[in-house]
């Protein structure tokens, strides 16, 4: 156990000890819980839109035909459902295994932390006044001024903790209270900053560095050849993706594109294990609603990102092949060049195939009527 304390000036860092984190949900370990959950969200999701597809609800937001799913996927729903299943397995267990090497998530150091970040914000308080100086602006003179009407944000604006009234204004409660306010305001702001601001910016890292591997080993699969045919194909196979095909791949793409990148983001944001829980759960939503075939209205994600179910579906086109590698952004693939630009153009080629899954479904079921009609010729002449 560690203890730590400051002789230093300033606001105090307490002291603290360490302990592990309980289990959010025992006897289940946060590790254990952490890798059920997007296995849990991918299934309830995909059960959401697979009964919306049996009972015909939001037909109006689907992508594509019953008739395109018919003649254009290359596996069954079955075999789908299989290498799901299979690759979730083997990711499972390779998650327990690394999580034995790792410690748990350890607390105690909370109440320190926001010291440590409220020290922050009282050195940036002492110092703006200096570097308002040398921008030829007066601090003090400025604090006067703002004094009587919005004194929180005169208090910033002078050096030091002496109250920034105005000498017209008698004092009434001393450089003790104002240092106290301030001390005050500046824990708020650090609570905020460590238990909010801080882990936004880790999960958004964690999500751009987890787009990022995305991008450029999804790209991999599709430039290499021989690993297209052998292994990114087994994916492709689903020219009409549905819900829970998202996690349908080859299981060497499924360690090497998902579970080596989830690791490597939960790696480089600094993420606790409880906080991976969002991540996963994050990834696991967004596959699941890329693939889902439905182009959702009011999309949040859709409204931030640019990317959802449209944008990865047309990757998933023959024509597309070689657009929209990224899985979470869109500036990957605008900066690289894959971006699919032209909509109008898109949505001719869509409208192409259903037409032609149309017809091929036409000329399938006439086929079938003639030799159910052959069929019976037989047996009544029989």
């Amino acid at each position: 156990m560690y203890n730590a304390t400051s002789p230093t000036e300033g606001i105090p860092l307490p002291p603290y000890t360490l302990h592990p984190v309980p289990p959010l949900l025992p006897p289940l370990s946060d590790l254990h819980l952490s890798l059920a959950v997007p296995t849990v969200i991918h299934w309830v999701l995909s059960g959401i839109f697979s009964l919306m597809e049996e009972y015909g609800y939001g037909q109006t937001y689907k992508l594509h035909t019953s008739a395109e799913e018919e003649t254009r996927n290359r596996c069954s729903r079955w075999e789908c459902f299989r290498g799901v299943v299979l690759n979730q397995i083997i990711q499972t267990v390779l998650g327990v295994g690394l999580g034995m090497l790792g410690d748990g998530d350890m607390a105690g150091q909370e109440e320190y932390e926001i010291a440590v970040w409220a020290r922050r914000l009282e050195a940036a308080r002492r110092t703006l006044p200096g570097l308002l100086s040398l921008v030829g602006i007066d601090a003090e003179g400025l604090a006067r001024n703002f004094a009587c009407s919005r004194m929180g944000l005169a208090a910033p604006l002078v050096t030091g903790d002496e109250p920034c009234k105005p000498p017209h204004i008698a004092m009434t409660d001393g450089p003790d209270a104002t240092h106290a306010r301030l001390v005050a305001f500046e824990m708020a702001c650090a609570w905020g900053i460590y238990w909010h601001i801080v882990p936004a910016i880790q999960f958004a890292a964690a999500v751009f560095a987890a787009d990022t591997w995305q991008y450029f080993g999804h790209r991999w699969l599709h430039t290499n050849k021989w690993v297209y045919k052998k292994i990114h194909s087994v994916h492709h196979g689903l020219y009409v993706p549905y819900s829970f095909g998202a996690a349908f791949t080859h299981p060497l793409e499924g360690l090497f594109l998902d579970s080596i990148g989830t690791a490597i983001a939960f790696g480089v944001s600094g993420l606790s294990i409880r906080q991976g829980m969002w991540l996963y759960g994050y990834i696991s939503l967004k596959a699941v609603t890329d693939h889902c075939g439905y182009i959702l209205p009011y999309n949040p994600i859709r409204m931030i990102t640019e990317n959802d179910a449209y944008f990865h579906d047309l990757h998933h086109q023959s024509w597309g092949l070689k657009s929209h590698f990224a899985v979470h952004f869109s500036f990957w693939d605008r900066m690289m060049g894959t971006y699919w630009a032209d909509k109008s153009a898109a949505d001719a080629l869509y409208q192409r195939n259903r037409n032609t899954a149309e017809r091929q479904m036409n000329s399938k079921n006439m086929i079938q009527e003639k030799a159910a009609t052959h069929v019976l010729d037989l047996e009544v002449t029989a």
